[in-house]
């Protein structure tokens, strides 16, 4: 009975059957491959317009100030007499090259590269012999005139300092100072000054303050631990002007001063950062794990737990680095910041200042300067945030 069942079932032709893809499992395979947390965050990083804009011109800006303060010929200080390009037998005296306004060949009919100043002049005192040698014919156009309140004709005149000193065949883009020092020159060294000192105090403050977070993060809770934050604590609390008046006194003011006294107080925040990140990872199952099998303390601080906070890190010295360059423009407003002799874009705001009226160009230039480098290095660190955020990974 079976048998005749069975053979009157009909046989399947395969002819007549085709195969159908499904189409819900084909969407949902993955076609590319899956990129690792750095790669993602590099990605994000470079798809950020901003951010890597940012980057590209604080890069191109640091080179560029690095090698023009290399090869400038003129060095910060112009030479007591300088030759005549037509005639080198002829020097010019380094009085006729003080506080010349900014002058670019080629850009003088744009009005802050003339090479010309606006003075507000009694009109007598342009031709009383006692101070016309100041204003000497032909140097100067009268703007405008009136009376002032006391019956004085005063005049507003555009004075061309170079014709004044007879120095038409020299050329200074940022002009010069009360010394005859080079501002072009002085404002490359500046920024190479500023930013190497923001990148010198974020990776000693990174280096310094992850090791010691590290250790007082790893044994979290702990005698190590409680020796170590009191002593945090109270060495912060220090103010890191004081610690830079005691090594001023010691070492002299410098270049090297500035960045030991910034040090010395700004790692404690990366530890504190660092400690409450290695206290929230020593517990995780993997380092558990390591632990288990017999790894050693060394290698699940700097194997396990520290590769998870490296993207904090980064964060962390890219904010770094804008905080050190303001600090340093402060100190020297205050007269604590580098000497006359190494120029940085603090000091040089801090004497352009007081010549702000006369010469107004040494406030401007180096403020503007200094403005845009500290705008470009906290939209780059917002990006850096961005990207290195995990709950913004795949966006």
């Amino acid at each position: 009975m079976e048998n005749s069942i069975s053979g009157s079932q009909p046989k399947l032709d395969r002819k007549k059957f085709k195969i159908v893809k499904n189409k819900s499992i084909e969407s949902e395979k993955i076609i590319g491959k899956s990129l690792g947390y750095w790669k993602d965050s590099l990605r994000r990083l470079i798809h950020n317009k901003i951010a890597s804009f940012c980057l590209a011109t604080l890069v191109l800006l640091y080179i560029l100030s690095w090698g023009i303060t290399l090869v400038s010929k003129t060095s910060t200080i112009i030479e007591p007499q300088i030759p005549y390009p037509n005639n080198p037998s002829v020097m010019v005296e380094k009085r006729y090259l003080t506080s010349l306004p900014p002058r670019i060949k080629g850009l003088e009919w744009i009005g802050w590269f003339n090479g010309k100043i606006d003075v507000t002049i009694a009109r007598r005192n342009l031709t009383n012999p006692a101070t016309s040698w100041k204003y000497k014919e032909g140097t100067y156009t009268i703007k405008s005139c009136e009376i002032d309140k006391q019956g004085i004709e005063m005049c507003k005149i555009s004075h061309d300092m170079y014709a004044q000193n007879n120095v038409k065949f020299l050329y200074f883009p940022f002009g010069t100072d009360d010394g005859a020092r080079d501002q072009w020159i002085r404002v490359w060294y500046g920024v190479r000054n500023s930013i190497s000192i923001g990148i010198l105090v974020a990776i000693f403050d990174i280096v310094v303050g992850t090791l010691y977070g590290a250790i007082a993060g790893f044994y979290g809770g702990t005698k190590i631990d409680n020796v170590m934050m009191r002593f945090a604590e109270i060495y912060g609390s220090i103010p890191s002007i004081v610690l830079l008046i005691l090594l001023a006194s010691i070492l002299g003011r410098g270049f090297w001063t500035m960045v030991i006294a910034m040090v010395l107080t700004g790692w404690i925040n990366v530890a504190m950062m660092i400690r409450a990140q290695f206290l929230r990872y020593r517990d995780h199952d993997f380092v558990l794990a390591s632990k288990t099998v017999g790894a050693s303390n060394r290698r699940l601080i700097f194997k396990h737990i520290l590769p998870n906070v490296i993207s904090q890190l980064v964060i962390l010295a890219a904010f770094d680095i804008p905080a050190a360059i303001f600090y340093e423009a402060t100190l020297s407003f205050i007269g604590l910041g580098l000497p006359v002799n190494q120029p940085s874009l603090g000091n040089l705001i801090t004497r352009g200042i007081s010549q702000r009226v006369m010469l107004p160009y040494m406030l401007w230039i180096p403020t503007i300067i200094l403005s845009l480098i500290l705008l470009a290095i906290n939209l780059l660190a917002n990006g850096l945030r961005d990207s290195f955020d995990p709950r913004l990974r795949g966006r």
